[in-house]
């Protein structure tokens, strides 16, 4: 396994083996993805990165215009959901589109 130039996916509850043969661990602790252990950077991903592009481009060289959505707050969540319960009870459709 230690040879193997690609990613491997180990589950074990012996932490001394994955220790032994794994330089990165991922493991779940009450809940909470964990990353142990030397960290390997890939050039293909940016792991820093937290925004996605505004726009991409396939293979044939079309641009590909990404559309974000935006994160409510939690005072807009709130009214958003009133108008939609507003609408079920008056019998109307609450679309996610025309809310």
């Amino acid at each position: 396994i230690k040879k193997y130039g690609g990613g491997v996916v180990l589950i074990s509850h012996n932490r001394e083996f994955t220790e032994a043969l794994c330089p990165e661990r991922w493991s779940v602790d009450n809940g909470q993805l964990v990353r142990e252990g030397e960290v390997a950077k890939d050039e293909k991903i940016d792991l820093d990165a937290n925004q996605a592009p505004d726009e991409v481009m396939d293979s044939l060289g079309n641009v590909i215009k990404i559309k974000k959505e935006k994160k409510l707050t939690a005072r807009e969540a709130k009214k958003l959901e009133k108008h939609r319960a507003e609408n079920r009870a008056k019998g109307l459709p609450s679309d996610t589109e025309s809310d």
